[in-house]
């Protein structure tokens, strides 16, 4: 005869003390299941928390890809991107829009990526103006904040899947 786990949902073979897929105790105390069941909500919501992040990071980096194709429009109509600069921030553009584009199916690698090469492109910037480090700080910091907690939410959500045995 088989039971179904009130944690998880997953079919279970009696006798058994503990949930094959989630470790429920079924013969533990009332307070020890009801501990239980709130670990898997809690670690349920790291999962709904992953979903805002990612809609969060791929908005972002929508954003800076179109600020930098807009800067990259301006700075050519004003004269003062050459071709080789423009360029690479075309490239750059693309690269965020594209791992944008493709959030949801490698989370961490287009999180990574983008935030990789938004600190190379300060880190370009900081040598030729050190000065422009300090430009648009608060904004540089939520960005690279954001991005990074991205990639945090995500790691530890396929903690949480592999533990609850999600797909």
């Amino acid at each position: 005869m088989e039971i179904t786990c009130p944690a998880c949902k997953s079919a279970q073979r009696e006798p058994v003390d503990f949930c094959t897929r989630c470790r429920y105790p079924f013969l533990g105390t009332d307070a020890e299941r009801a501990r239980h069941i709130g670990r898997i909500i809690e670690q349920k919501g790291v999962l709904v928390d992953v979903a805002v992040a990612l809609k969060r990071s791929r908005y972002i980096l929508f954003g800076i890809a179109g600020f930098t194709v807009l800067a990259l429009v301006i700075g050519l109509l004003a004269g003062t991107a050459d071709l080789l600069g423009a360029g690479i921030t075309l490239m750059l553009a693309l690269v965020f829009f594209i791992c944008g584009l493709f959030m949801e199916r490698q989370p961490v690698l287009c999180t990574a990526i983008p935030l990789m090469f938004y600190l190379g492109n300060m880190g370009v910037a900081y040598m030729t103006d050190p000065a422009l480090i300090f430009r648009g700080i608060v904004l540089k910091l939520a960005i690279i904040g954001m991005l990074g907690y991205g990639i945090y939410l995500v790691l530890k959500a396929q903690q949480v899947r592999n533990r609850l045995g999600a797909d």
